[in-house]
């Protein structure tokens, strides 16, 4: 039986690296109900590194 390639239902923040040139991007909840697509096309939801609420 092949692994299951389907990530988890929510992974734990993520402070993503800043982006050469540009600015930070914050801390990221990765899940399938994310707002948000990454540069590898998993889906996040950016949120507060303090509270870990979402933001916006």
């Amino acid at each position: 039986m092949a692994p299951s390639t389907k990530q988890p239902a929510q992974k734990p923040a993520v402070k993503s690296p800043a982006i050469p040139g540009g600015t930070d991007t914050g801390c990221r909840a990765y899940g399938d109900k994310g707002t948000s697509i990454d540069s590898k096309g998993r889906r996040y939801t950016k949120i507060d590194c303090t509270t870990k609420l979402p933001i916006g």
